[in-house]
């Protein structure tokens, strides 16, 4: 089993920095998720990690050890591909053993290995079949296998469930992480995928134009995002993100979003103080929108743009002042009336759900 820890790494491709300074330790044992958009830099970091391509800057240590110079194969890691990687002229037990027949063990031993592993995926009665004869979640549990099989100190696995369908993706889920929890051994899992990540990890990296700007548990990366950008991609649907300016009247803290779209604090918070006629960013989950179709105290008014039901609830988006787009989510029952576009509708917000961002750096306004 393995710790790593990454220092500082630079990699730039064509004049563009795809990993900017990047930082991150994950523990020894620990399921680690790297999230981010396609194109942020997670593969660059994974492929660095397993020394199958070199940081421009920046250290690497396995273990405490510098691993800068060491070769892939010297480094003890298990990748695991999206395309699966199989030979597709051997067998499934000649796959999953083909590690071990340079490491000059005896043919028991091999056998031995094959069968534990094999029956751990159970895949054990698919060992003579070829891999076109697999369906792809078959086919993914013996990318796994031969992975396993080298007994090696951690995971690297680069969107391994990406060619599988959603389906069958939901149990590869729930396979990986009781995998993670027999083995015990170190994980690495690259995704673009929120609900992977926070299905499956102890720790989430959220990186962002090469850069980390978020790690932490999925709980915190969810309820406490660091900033807009976190804020926004994580959760679906996404964060409703606003402009609001904060305004006194009255002695009253008020969120102005709007001519006549006003939002009054019951207790203002004093992280705002500091932001008293100045515009900040506004963030709210579309799961915590408060909604009415009567007008109420506190609720600013918009119109409904357009309504997707979903079996028992419903995605309804609303055109709103200060919101370029502001969506929320509800119950959905047919023999109730329906909500329909250009509908006049009400919405409010309850004051501990709210998220406040600095409009100029995104960074969250915190009570520090």
């Amino acid at each position: 089993m393995a710790s790593i820890r990454l220092e500082s790494i630079n990699k730039t491709y064509s004049g563009n920095l795809a990993v900017n300074n990047l930082n991150l330790e994950v523990q020894d044992g620990e399921f680690v998720s790297l999230l981010g958009p396609s194109g942020c830099g997670k593969s660059t970091t994974l492929n660095i990690i397993a020394g199958l391509i070199s940081q421009d800057s920046g250290n690497v240590y396995i273990n405490d050890k510098l691993v800068n110079e060491l070769p892939p194969e010297k480094r003890e890691l298990a990748m695991v591909f999206q395309s699966y990687a199989l030979y597709p002229t051997m067998n499934i037990y000649d796959n999953i053993s083909f590690p071990l027949k340079s490491q000059k063990l005896s043919k028991s031993d091999i056998d031995n290995s094959v069968h534990e592993v094999a029956e751990l995926l159970r895949i054990d009665k698919l060992l003579n079949r070829k891999p076109h004869q697999l369906s792809g979640g078959e086919r993914q549990r013996v990318a796994l296998g031969r992975a396993i099989v080298r007994k090696p100190q951690a995971f690297l696995l680069d969107e391994p469930l990406a060619n599988i369908d959603a389906k069958l993706r939901v149990s590869m889920r729930a396979e990986l992480r009781k995998l993670h929890e027999k083995l015990g051994i170190t994980f690495i899992y690259v995704t673009h995928d929120q609900i992977e990540a926070v299905t499956l990890s102890d720790q989430v990296a959220v990186i962002n134009e090469g850069k980390l700007v978020q790690y932490d548990t999925p709980d915190n990366i969810f309820h406490k995002p660091k900033n807009a950008f976190v804020g926004t991609f994580v959760g679906s649907p996404n964060m409703n993100l606003g402009h609001a300016s904060v305004k006194k009247e009255n002695s009253r803290t008020v969120l102005e979003f709007g001519t006549n779209s006003k939002y009054y604090f019951t207790k203002p918070p004093a992280r705002l103080n500091n932001y008293l006629n100045k515009e900040i960013t506004v963030g709210i989950r579309p799961d915590n929108v408060l909604f009415s179709s009567t007008s109420k105290l506190n609720y600013l008014s918009g119109s409904v743009f357009v309504v997707e039901k979903m079996f028992n609830e419903q995605v309804i988006t609303i055109t709103l002042n200060g919101f370029e787009s502001f969506t929320l989510k509800s119950s959905y029952d047919p023999s109730k009336p329906s909500i329909n576009s250009d509908d006049k509708v009400f919405v409010s917000f309850p004051e501990n759900k709210l998220f406040f961002f600095d409009k100029s750096t995104g960074d969250l306004i915190s009570d520090r």
